[in-house]
């Protein structure tokens, strides 16, 4: 019973950090209140260890060209619907905007790309493939469009 109570509260807080706390810092970096630099200090976010009995997340930054980087987030295995196996801050190095994306654990196996921001969560569609190599791509893609 325990145990239950606590992987209940841990997925709440995976669920803060992945859809409610990144998406405040993007807005917090759009509204020129935050520095970017601040999406990847996330030895600052310790909060999120304690809460979740494990790691936040790890994360990379990326230099994906025009203009871009990609700051990469690697979160734990998700046990449920809809936690993130990753996310991805897609910013523009010179207007300093941002999007923010996640790829998503499904029902029945399924991996959903979402997009999120305070006011929404826009889902893309499957991804065909749980692979971080096909999520970047997926990601990076939307430089073009």
């Amino acid at each position: 019973m325990f145990d239950s109570v606590l992987e209940v509260v841990a997925h709440e807080f995976r669920y803060e950090l992945q859809y409610i706390f990144i998406p405040k810092l993007v807005a917090a970096i759009n509204n020129g209140e935050l520095d970017s630099s601040h999406l990847c200090k996330v030895e600052d976010w310790s909060i999120w260890d304690y809460y979740t009995c494990e790691k936040g997340c790890d994360v990379e930054m990326l230099d994906v060209g025009n203009n871009y980087n990609l700051i990469l987030y690697t979160f734990p295995e998700p046990n449920e619907i809809p936690e993130a196996l990753y996310g991805a801050v897609l910013l523009n190095s010179v207007t300093n905007k941002a999007e923010y994306y996640t790829l998503e654990c499904g029902w029945k196996g399924a991996w959903i790309i979402g997009n999120m921001t305070l006011e929404r969560h826009r889902n893309y569609g499957n991804l065909q493939s749980r692979e971080l190599e096909d999520f970047v791509k997926w990601v990076t893609d939307r430089i073009k469009k």
